[in-house]
């Protein structure tokens, strides 16, 4: 983390910050691996000079796309943040594994492994953990967005766009990965919200996205 209290996005205008998120999704699914890697550092950068540009430069480019995704940390853009979110869907879609990760314990990370099998582990362990981070995003965006309990925003006023959009993507997430991990987290959102009672896009796709988990689940493994 940094102490600079700049936003690291104050320097790109709209258009510098859809093409940043553009550019950096293209790169993660060029190359998933690499997607959780921090750049090597610059040592020859003298602590004080270390700027929050040269901060969010030096973090990994999931890192860049989670933090352009959340309005509390750039510049409240909501622009960008909601198609920061819809990236960051799109890319878990298409990158997450069609198999349950299970991390290895203490023990067996112990044991002598191939280089192989390490780079694996490395990989699962990072991809849970921004996946991981992306569901809680989404959970804070809701529930910042006026979606927290029947009462929020008076009762009666609408969630925000960004809100709406973050309650979509749990709800696609559900349908296209319910086998993988976390999925009781989306779950516990969705059906506390498939009775949303101001906003029938939201109360919509989480009832759809449910039905769904029912009709496809064969072997009972989520709806039981």
């Amino acid at each position: 983390e940094t102490d600079i209290e700049e936003s690291p996005l104050s320097h790109l205008n709209l258009s510098m910050r859809r093409d940043l998120i553009a550019e950096l999704s293209e790169a993660v699914l060029e190359d998933p691996h690499s997607a959780f890697a921090a750049p090597k550092k610059d040592d020859d950068m003298d602590k004080s000079e270390r700027t929050i540009t040269s901060w969010f430069e030096s973090v990994s480019k999931m890192r860049r796309l989670l933090l352009m995704a959340d309005v509390s940390k750039n510049d409240n853009d909501e622009f960008t943040a909601k198609l920061g979110i819809m990236s960051l869907l799109a890319i878990f879609q298409d990158i997450l594994p069609t198999y349950r990760i299970r991390v290895p314990s203490q023990a067996e990370m112990n044991v002598r492994v191939s280089k192989d099998t390490k780079k694996m582990w490395d990989y699962e362990r990072d991809l849970l953990t921004h996946y991981r981070l992306y569901l809680q995003l989404l959970e804070k965006t809701w529930n910042n967005g006026g979606g927290k309990g029947e009462s929020s925003n008076g009762g009666t006023t609408p969630p925000t766009g960004l809100a709406v959009a973050s309650i979509l993507c749990l709800s696609e997430l559900l349908k296209s990965n319910y086998h993988f991990n976390f999925r009781s987290n989306i779950l516990t959102v969705l059906v506390r919200q498939s009775n949303n009672k101001r906003c029938t896009k939201v109360s919509q796709a989480c009832c759809d996205a449910l039905k769904h988990v029912f009709a496809t689940d064969a072997q009972g493994d989520v709806s039981l």
